[in-house]
Order: structure tokens, then sequence, then C-alpha cells
């Protein structure tokens, strides 16, 4: 079994290749433009590349988003998802139902209703109502 420097270091490789297919993909020619792209020093991306540190989660995750890259390393996946922008006209929020034609159509075995606190003045009756789904 490796050693947690070694994995470390395997780490490293992977971070250093993604970082580099990611800069080739977006079509960056120096480390400074993709640093400037990822708003970030490009000492610091070079330290990354040079596999001279382990970059933080967040950087890691920044990066992943920005330039949608998946980093795998023993078996497991670090990336971020896209989500998708919702397009004008295409939300959809909770439908209003016309009250008094849902209650007209309600039997008895769509409702429930129980007791609930009782005083010598008041009776509190709790009513349940099963609307068809």
């Amino acid at each position: 079994m490796p050693s947690a420097e070694q994995r470390e270091m395997q780490l490293r490789d992977e971070i250093k290749r993604k970082l580099e297919l990611g800069m080739a993909r977006q079509g960056f020619r120096t480390q400074k433009d993709a640093a400037e792209d990822l708003g970030v020093e490009p000492a610091t991306l070079n330290v990354y590349l040079k596999k001279k540190a382990t970059p933080s989660a967040f950087f890691l995750l920044s990066v992943c988003k920005a330039w949608s890259l998946k980093i795998e390393f023993e078996g497991a996946e670090f990336g971020a998802r896209k989500v998708p922008e919702k397009r004008k006209g295409t939300e959809s929020g909770p439908e209003q139902l016309p009250l008094f034609s849902v209650l007209k159509e309600l039997e008895n075995h769509d409702l429930d209703v129980t007791i609930g606190k009782r005083s010598l003045d008041r009776l509190q009756l709790n009513v349940q109502i099963r609307f068809a789904s």
C-alpha cells in the first residue's frame, strides 16, 4: 500500500493532468491567461502545475465548475455539475386549484376528523382532507 506522501503525489499528478487538459480545452496559451480566468495569481497556478502543493477543495471546485472538469482519484470523483439555466416562460410553480370545485368532489372516505382539545366551552376538531394526486 502506498504511503500517504506517495498518494498525495499521485493526487497532484492527477490534478496537474486535469489542469493541463482544462487549459488546452479552454485555449489558453499561457499560465497567466489561465490563472486570470480562474481568478488566482499565476504563481499559484504554477505551484499546482509543478506539483509543489495540493490545491484546496475550493480551488478545485472552482476549476471543475469553470472548465467542466472532473478529477478522479482512487475510485472517487470530484467535480461540479453545471445547473442548467432556467429559460424564460418555462418556470412551473405550484398549481392553484379552484377551491370550490375541489370541495364538491370530496367524499366521506377523503376526510379524517378527530377530536382534539376539549374545554368547558370549546371543542377542537382536526380535519384532514386527502386530495387525489
